[in-house]
């Protein structure tokens, strides 16, 4: 189980970072977050989404 998530970090590390096109778990891959009033996005907001989901 540990070198299963092991492996599922680094996949979603070279998917975001280094190679795009890799296919990964969504839930392993880090994404670029930030405060956009215009949009209604909120830093907070998305820390809440995944504490909850």
């Amino acid at each position: 189980m540990k070198e299963e998530i092991i492996q599922n970090i680094n996949q979603g590390l070279e998917a975001a970072y280094i190679n795009g096109n890799l296919a990964s778990n969504l839930e392993y891959k880090p994404s670029f977050i930030s405060n956009n009033p215009e949009e209604g996005k909120k830093v907070i907001s998305s820390i809440d989404v995944v504490k909850i989901g």
